[in-house]
């Protein structure tokens, strides 16, 4: 340090530590020397001990050596020098003692602060007092966001999104943020790539949040609110209802030792969750087999099957679309099973919410006759399709057939071409997800007709629907195919 600062005002001087050392007249002297395995003015590992030994024999000072990894003592020099070694490690409660214990976040949540910030840092696997520090402020900003204090969140769910938030932020604040997994280079495969790949997504998704740390900045309210809040919506959108519900469903599969007064209790819980029916829908298919087995062992306390019909009818108006997918998917699953019951009245409701969406979009599909049509139709005309065929309950036969071949016949080669992209990738590979073959059959030989009737007036145009032709003709010889396969294997 004498060094040093002489070094600033210009002053050099040929001394050496041993030197500067014996001009130091102290006495009943604790040395504290820290980080020393990265310290330039020590040198070699035996010019640190050979220094220390000096401070020890001819001046009789205490030296204490603070290191981040123990002295080898099979080095004979370490051995002769260094008397004692005691290794700490501190526990991630103890760092969040000694850095949070003047904290007011805690008190301003509704869920377990602590206990999340413990956890992220566990998870993060860096039980770092400096990282910790660093991200003291990023955790104020993000605990101060609405999205935080929203009661139409479950706490468990914010809780779990601040873990994450500790977690990434203390990689970042150490400098080792994650890096996005490459399956080429990856050494480990499988399991091991997919979890890293939903590590990095979740990475990914609060990087507006965390990367700034690793600049010594914090991120707005506004990047923090909007962030914070698509990613709750992705990884815990549970509401307080779905706790609730799951908390019933919980029991109820662990009630085999419960007394009919446990199980009258959880029946009661369970009806008014139904009748609110203010839980999300991945909750509906447990709710209404635990409503029915309840009703099934004599418990009036559960909904009667048409009142449940009724509650869930109201629900599915709510959206049908997403009702009907949620609903019908887990039942199929359920149905297909060897030796299952088939429920009719679930079945009811599921075809209800399907004739609700029916209904919506009959009603919509006429407009299709009386759209405008442009160059550009056709392309929107196959986005509008791709869409349709990935939704949960495709819809596509509701695209009037003279309405594909006006769009083909008007557009541009863009269109014309996005049209055959659609029938000779998607429809050619996904036309399985279209329930009723026939009526799919029928569709597409609509197609056909209007097709053959047509002449676009351009060389390149003819091309083009002679590609779409071939495309539809090649799905119905395949749709075909698959039904004579499926009466086989019946």
């Amino acid at each position: 340090m004498v060094d040093s600062y002489l070094g600033v005002k210009g002053i050099r001087l040929d001394l050496n530590a041993e030197t500067i050392i014996s001009a130091m007249s102290m006495e009943k002297t604790l040395i504290v020397l820290d980080d020393t395995e990265r310290s330039a003015f020590a040198g070699e590992m035996n010019d640190l001990l050979g220094l220390v030994n000096d401070m020890v024999e001819n001046h009789r000072w205490h030296i204490m050596l603070v290191r981040n990894e123990p002295f080898d003592l099979t080095n004979s020099e370490a051995e002769k020098v260094i008397s004692r070694q005691f290794e700490y490690l501190p526990t991630a409660e103890d760092l969040y003692d000694a850095i949070m214990t003047h904290s007011t976040i805690a008190d301003e949540i509704d869920f377990d602060f602590k206990a999340a910030v413990i956890s992220g840092m566990k998870s993060a696997g860096k039980l770092n007092a400096r990282g910790l520090a660093r991200i003291v402020p990023t955790l104020n900003q993000v605990c101060s966001s609405s999205i935080m204090h929203s009661n139409k969140i479950a706490p468990e769910g914010r809780m779990r999104a601040l873990k994450d938030v500790v977690r990434f932020s203390i990689s970042v604040a150490v400098g080792d943020p994650p890096s996005e997994p490459n399956k080429k280079t990856e050494s480990k495969q499988g399991i091991d790539f997919a979890l890293a790949s939903i590590d990095w997504e979740k990475y990914h998704s609060l990087s507006e949040i965390v990367k700034p740390i690793g600049y010594g900045k914090l991120a707005s309210m506004n990047t923090i609110d909007g962030c914070m809040g698509a990613y709750i919506a992705k990884e815990y959108p549970e509401s307080p209802a779905d706790m609730e519900v799951k908390t019933i469903y919980d029991s109820w599969i662990q009630a085999d030792d419960m007394d009919d007064s446990d199980v009258s209790n959880l029946a009661a819980k369970l009806t008014m969750a139904i009748t609110r029916h203010e839980f999300s829908l991945a909750w509906l298919y447990r709710a209404w087999k635990m409503n029915r087995s309840l009703n099934e062992l004599g418990f009036n306390e559960a909904l009667k099957p048409d009142d449940a019909k009724a509650c869930y009818e109201e629900k599915a108006r709510e959206n049908p679309l997403a009702f009907y997918a949620q609903l019908h998917h887990e039942y199929s699953i359920w149905a297909g099973m060897e030796g299952t019951v088939r429920d009719t009245t679930l079945e009811q409701v599921i075809n209800d919410a399907k004739g609700l969406i029916n209904e919506s979009l009959n009603r919509t599909s006429g407009a299709y006759r009386h759209e405008l049509i442009n160059e550009d139709s056709g392309k929107l005309l196959a986005e509008k399709l791709e869409s349709m065929i990935n939704d949960p309950l495709p819809t596509i036969l509701l695209i009037p057939p003279d309405y594909i071949a006006k769009c083909f016949l008007r557009g541009n080669g863009k269109s014309q071409n996005a049209l055959h992209q659609f029938f000779q990738r998607t429809l050619s590979v996904r036309f399985c997800r279209i329930e009723d073959d026939e009526e799919l059959q029928t569709w597409l030989n609509s197609i056909l007709d209007e097709l053959k009737t047509l002449d676009t007036g351009t060389r390149m145009g003819n091309f083009r629907l002679g590609w779409l032709t071939n495309d539809i003709e090649g799905i119905c010889r395949d749709i075909e195919s698959a039904g004579a396969t499926h009466s086989q294997m019946r």
